[in-house]
Parts: structure tokens; sequence; C-alpha cells
């Protein structure tokens, strides 16, 4: 009896500990149960939550999205909504443009291209459309003138190349040309040589034989000049036959003519006034010489006509006219009734000069035909007439600087060369004919007058 209870004990113990074991199975595994539930339920909370991130539950009973879910079935491709409208997004943003952004940056990119916020976004595409059309016909008209350059650029290259052979030709002749003519000058530069030898023989002898001919022809003028005295001697005979008194009929000269007064003087103001006028033919810058009354217009001591001092008309009247002092010699003062002379200038006539040689109005030493015809022009300018030649109705004979002929090299022998014997050859002609005149003037009784003499007689000054 007491073996069966402590049996019936021990069941009970075992019977227990197996049902606190299933308890505790059963009580692990409920808990792993509701931890999994727990699990799925955030998971299905968090699935939730980025399913809305993606449609909303309003938007999963639109029309668009059933249509959408629709035709991914029938297509059977395995799409999701939300991969399907990714793709026809990509798909209508390509087609739209290359270059169009992404959505997140859409706004920006359109605000960047300048549509107003609610314009319509189909009305800005056929905008670009428009654009883009207008871009392929400029681009087609760009492609055509493309093609019209090639063209003639094509031309052009092929005109280059048939210049470029062209010239290879020209200038293979050319160089085939210098080659003869380089072959030349070697064949002929010893002939070349020999014949310098006898061009400078042949120098040699021309210039003897210009020496020769110089020689004749100065033999030919002293015959000449003999000749010209014997004519001058017969010329004077003549002359004083057929006018014992001169071929002006007076010994008076010119020259030497009073033409004017002074009627008076204003010292502070260095001016004076004469007794010529417009009547009298004066011109405003015309100069005379002042002469002391008493002596009249007279030679000085070394045979030059110099007055006391020169003037100036600066302005004419009537009968009178105002004259400003430009020179004047030291202690001597010009006075009422002082005569004045120009021997250019005459009040009842005009005088006629012959002009001949070069002057040095400057003198700088150098004559020059320039200064001649400033001495022509102070002659024109004061109411005188220059002569074409020398005839006996000339009033003065007017010179320049007398001719020098060079002096031969001493020595005896001429080096001179054809040129400078030529140049000395014109040198004594124009001595000649100076001394010719000097001669033919004495002979007619005709005033010579000189550079200086003439400057002085008109009142000439540095101005």
């Amino acid at each position: 009896m007491a073996t069966r209870t402590r049996s019936s004990g021990t069941g009970m113990a075992v019977a227990l500990v197996i049902f606190v074991l299933l308890f505790v199975f059963a009580l692990g595994a409920a808990i792993v149960v509701y931890t999994k539930v727990e699990d799925t339920d955030k998971r299905a909370a968090d699935n939730a939550t980025a399913l809305e991130e993606y449609v909303k539950p309003n938007e999963r009973t639109r029309k668009e999205v059933q249509d959408v879910r629709e035709l991914i079935r029938s297509e059977k491709k395995g799409e999701s909504v939300v991969g399907r409208l990714v793709a026809e997004n990509e798909k209508l943003r390509r087609t739209i443009a290359t270059d169009l952004p992404a959505l997140r940056s859409l706004p920006d990119y359109l605000k960047g291209k300048k549509v107003a916020d609610g314009k319509d976004l189909l009305s800005h595409i056929e905008t670009l459309r428009s654009d883009v059309a207008t871009l392929t016909t400029r681009e087609l008209a760009e492609k055509t003138a493309k093609e019209a350059m090639e063209v003639k650029i094509a031309a052009l290259e092929k005109e280059k190349k048939d210049l470029e052979d062209k010239y290879r030709a020209a200038d293979a002749a050319r160089t085939a040309s210098i080659t003869q003519i380089g072959q030349a000058v070697t064949d002929n530069k010893t002939a070349a040589d020999t014949t310098f030898t006898g061009l400078q023989e042949a120098q040699t002898k021309s210039a003897e034989e210009a020496k020769k001919e110089f020689e004749k022809f100065a033999q030919e003028i002293q015959t000449r000049d003999a000749e010209i005295a014997e004519l001058r001697r017969r010329i004077q005979q003549l002359t004083q036959i057929i006018n014992p008194g001169g071929s002006k009929g007076s010994e008076v000269n010119p020259a030497l003519q009073v033409d004017g007064v002074i009627l008076s003087t204003i010292p502070s103001d260095n001016l004076v006034t004469i007794d010529l006028g417009e009547n009298h033919h004066v011109l405003l810058g015309l100069t005379f010489e002042v002469f002391d009354k008493k002596t009249g217009v007279a030679k000085d001591q070394f045979g030059d006509v110099r007055g006391k001092a020169s003037i100036e008309v600066v302005r004419v009247k009537g009968s009178s006219s105002e004259c400003r002092v430009v020179r004047s010699e030291r202690g001597k003062t010009i006075l009422e009734g002082d005569v004045i002379a120009n021997a250019v200038y005459d009040k009842h006539r005009t005088f006629k000069f012959y002009v001949y040689g070069n002057f040095d109005i400057d003198n700088d030493g150098r004559s020059s035909p320039t200064d001649t015809r400033r001495i022509k022009s102070m002659i024109t300018q004061w109411g005188g007439i220059v002569a074409d030649e020398f005839a006996y109705d000339v009033d003065f004979l007017l010179l320049g600087v007398r001719p020098q002929v060079p002096k031969l090299p001493e020595g005896g022998q001429d080096i001179r060369t054809p040129d400078e014997i030529e140049a000395a050859a014109a040198i004594e002609r124009d001595r000649l004919k100076y001394e010719q005149l000097v001669g033919d003037a004495g002979l007619l009784r005709i005033p010579v007058l000189n550079q200086n003499r003439f400057l002085w007689l008109i009142g000439y000054y540095e101005r």
C-alpha cells in the first residue's frame, strides 16, 4: 500500500514537471509568435508608409492608375505601376528635349527657360518646336551655303594647284635662264676685261683729242676777240660820224638824276615826307636814297653812289608820300630840302635795264640765278623794264659777278675730264660776253651798274 502511494506520487510529480515544461515551451512559443507578429505589423506599417510615398490611398482608386494596372496585367511584363510611370516619364522627357532635367529640378529648369508659373507646358513645347523648326530651316540653309562654299573651295584649290604648277614650270624655266646667263657672264668675263682695257685707252685718247679741240676753240676765240675789237673800233668811228654827241644825245647819267625832295621830317617818329605821290606813280614799298641838298646825287671817293640815308614809302597821298627811315649814317641828319633818287624810278619816264650774269644779294659768296631773278623782280616792282637783249635803247647795263675761269693745274699737264673742260669753256664764253657788254656799253655811252651800285641807288636794305 505504501508502495502504490509512492508510485502514484511520483507519477504526479512527473506529470507536473511535464506540464510545467509544456507550459514554459508554450509560453516561449507564444512569446516568439508575438514577437514575430509585432515585427510583421511593424514591417507592414513601414511598408504602408513607404507605399504612401509612391502612391496615396486615394490615388490608388484613380482611373489613370487602374488603367496602368490593367495595361501591365494585360502585357504580363511583371512591371509595377510606379516603374511604368517612371519609364513613361523618362520617355516623355526624352521626347520633349534631350536635355530636359528630372522631375525634382523641372520647376527650376522651366523658370530658367522663362516659362511662367501656371503656363501650359504644352504651349511652351510648341514654342520650342517652332524654334527647332526655324533652327532646322536655318541649319538647312547653312548646310546649303556650306556645300556651295565647299564647291567654291574645291574650285579655288584646283586653281591654286594650277597656279602652283604654272609657277613651278616658270621657276624651272627661270632657273634654266639664270644658268644660261651665268654661263654667258662667265664666258664673256675675259672678253669684258679686255674691252675695259680698250675703253681706258680710248678714254685717254678721247681726252687728248678733247684737249686739242679745246686749244683749237681757244685759238678761235682769240681770233674772234681780235675781230670784235676791230668791229668795235669801226662802230665807234661810225657812231661819232652819225651822232657826235652820243647815242643818247646827253652826257647826263640817269643814275645821278634827282627824283624828289624832302618836304618835312619827324625825327622822333623816324618819318619824313617827300614831294612825290600818287600823281607821280609812287607805290607802297618804293625806296629812295637821300643825298645832301648841296651836293646832290654824286659819287663818293670810291666812285660809288651812296646816300646818307635810305627811306621806304609807307603811305601814299595825292602829291606827297610819307616814308620811314630804314637806314642812316651815323652823325648825318636828314634835313628839309635834301634830295632823293632811285635808279629805277622816274616820274616822267620808264627806264629799261639789261641784266646779265648771276648775283649774290646775300653776300654769302655764292652767286646764283635765283638772286638774278630777285634783281629783275626789283626792277619791275618799281616800274622799270627788263630788256630781253642789249640794244642802243637800253638805259642801264646791270652786270652780276664777273665770271672767273679756273686756272689750269700746275705742272703744265692737263688732267681735267671732258666735262670739266666743257664747263671751263662755258665760263670762258660767259667772260667774253661780259667783257663784250662792257665794251659795247662804253661805245653807246650806256651807264654800267654793278650789284652794289644798283642796290644803293634803289635804297635796298635787308628786310
